[in-house]
Formats: C-alpha cells, structure tokens, sequence
C-alpha cells in the first residue's frame, strides 16, 4: 500500500431484460458506485427484477446495499456490509441484513482477479431477529481486450439458508458501453433462476 493519497471513483448502471411475447416479460435494473481512498472503499450497488408470466406476476424483488472495506495490506482486509432486500415469494417480504467480516484476494494478475469473504452477522424481518454466517466468493476474468466474465456467489446460512449466484459475460461496445449476457440464480426460499440481455454504462 502506497502512503500518498489517492482517490478513485467509479459508477455502473446497467438495464437488461427479455421480452419473449406480451405475457412472458422480464425486466432488470441494477446500479453500483464504488468511491475508493487510501486504505477505506466504499461500495453502494442495488437490483431490481420484475417478472411476469401469463400476465401474472411470477418474480418482484429487489435489494439494496452499503459496504465498506479497509485494508490491512495488499491482500487483506475488513468490511462492514449492510442490505435491505424486498422479495414477494418470501412470507416475510423485507429483510434487513447486517455484517462485519474479513475478506482475502485470492488472486490479482492483469487478467484474473478473485476474492473470497467470510463474515457473520444478524437478518432481521416482521418475525424477529436470526444469527446469520456468511461467505462470499467473487471471480473476474478478462478473456480479450473488449470481453469479460464475472462471477459472483453469495450464501448466508441462519435458520433459512439464502443463496445468490450472479454470473455475467461482457463485451465493452466502447470504453463507457457494454453489452452482456447475465444469468441470477437465488434460493431465497424458492430457488429462482433469470437469465437476461443487458446494456450497462460505466463512468
């Protein structure tokens, strides 16, 4: 880690989805902004995803989240994350989640990055409070100049056991526009998988 100064910010913000006919829809927003100084990140991201079938609602649910990192070396360091989450197919519809934890970069070449966290923490909703332990493994690799694959997989275990996995293939149109293919898989307590087109915007 250097001593002098620095300060970098990025924001993304993406919207995809598929619209097979009038009665099967798909829609998918979601947005981060990172703002990262000396030895603190600040991360804040959130996602929306709305699915109907047959004109019915089948999927309405979202998340959105603050965390923050500090860095004991080059590849160590803490974290505090927090979620407030909505999802309909739950009996307790909000959720707010809380956690402190350590993360570990696994891997940082000019290709591959990769992380994993472990952190424990409280979910909380209309019926109460719940320990939760958490672990979180985070994958990036840039296959060419203009094409990367991300991964990202998310499970929390307290007295119901939550998982994400969020896998997205990129290609960078320009330096700020990007085209993918993103597939999210959550049990969260019905297992639901969303596979979609998107068009992101960096700046």
């Amino acid at each position: 880690l250097s001593s002098a100064a620095t300060a970098e910010a990025k924001t993304k913000l993406s919207v995809g989805g598929i619209l097979v006919d009038s009665d099967d829809v798909t829609v998918i927003v979601a947005g981060e902004h990172s703002y990262e100084k000396d030895r603190w990140q600040w991360i804040a991201d959130g996602e929306y995803t709305f699915k109907s079938r047959d004109g019915e609602t089948y999927l309405n649910r979202g998340f959105i989240g603050g965390k923050a990192n500090y860095a004991l070396d080059s590849r160590q360091y803490t974290f505090v994350d927090t979620r407030y989450d909505y999802n309909t197919t739950r009996d307790a519809p909000e959720q707010i989640v809380g956690a402190v934890g350590y993360g570990y970069k696994l891997i940082r070449t000019s290709k591959t990055k990769m992380s994993n966290e472990v952190s424990a923490g409280i979910v909380k909703d209309n019926t109460g409070y719940d320990p939760i332990v958490r672990n979180s493994l985070w994958l990036q690799h840039k296959f060419a100049e203009k094409t990367t694959f991300l991964n990202k997989f998310l499970i929390e275990h307290g007295k119901t056991t939550f998982i994400r996995n969020q896998t997205e293939l990129n290609y960078a149109i320009t330096k700020n526009l990007t085209f993918g293919l993103k597939n999210t898989y959550v049990k969260d307590p019905l297992s639901k998988n969303i596979a979609s087109f998107n068009l992101g915007v960096n700046f």
